[in-house]
């Protein structure tokens, strides 16, 4: 199925020791525990996706290829977001304050969990991918001088390793159809999570359209 854009992205925090979803807005990232990376972070841009399966190995015998099996895939997205706020990216990073004033990594990373919903090319559908379990990291950070013609704005650019999720017999991503009879946002993620108890949760446009061309 072709798919067109990203129409919206959640990320959520997981408790470390139990894997349950945090729904609270002190350790977790909202009161059901989803975040929708909506108007207030000024939406998402990229979300590339790789590893959603594992390459063939041939088993050869007498001079033939007679099967293969498929090795371990290394699930991972390459998410960069416009404008996500100091004290959420630090949740999701696992940056704390020691006994200054600096934020810096703590010994235990985060468990983050995210879903990334594109509406198909018929414009009538949406395709969740989603990654229940996994960590995020920032690695780089690349600042530019502004000039006299042009601002350098650096959006925030994160890598997301998909771990493995009990509630997918192991495996580490999920695929939801929002023209499923059953299918609501608040399905997917009590399908995802048992714990969630939220409602209403922000569901993304099935529209394809391109930006409004400027006047």
């Amino acid at each position: 199925m072709a798919v067109v854009g990203i129409s919206m992205v959640y990320l959520s925090l997981l408790d470390p020791n139990t894997h349950k979803l945090l729904t609270d807005t002190t350790n977790g990232l909202s009161t059901s525990g989803i975040l929708p990376i909506d108007k207030t972070f000024l939406g998402t841009q990229k979300a590339d996706i790789k590893g959603l399966a594992g390459k063939f190995t041939d088993i050869c015998g007498n001079n033939q290829i007679m099967d293969s099996y498929e090795e371990p895939a290394s699930t991972s997205v390459s998410l960069t977001i416009n404008n996500l706020d100091p004290a959420t990216t630090n949740k999701l990073l696992g940056l704390a304050k020691g006994s200054g004033m600096a934020y810096y990594e703590q010994a235990q990373k985060p468990l983050v969990g995210l879903v990334v919903a594109a509406p198909a090319y018929n414009g009538q559908e949406t395709v969740y991918y989603a990654f229940p379990n996994g960590r995020l990291s920032k690695p780089n950070q690349n600042l530019d001088t502004n000039t006299s013609t042009k601002k350098n704005v650096e959006f925030d650019i994160f890598d997301f390793e998909a771990l493995g999720f009990d509630g997918y017999n192991g495996n580490k991503y999920g695929i939801y159809l929002s023209t499923d009879s059953s299918f609501t946002v608040d399905a997917m993620f009590k399908d995802m999570y048992p714990e969630y108890t939220g409602s209403g949760t922000v569901a993304p446009s099935t529209s394809t359209a391109m930006p409004a061309e400027k006047a």
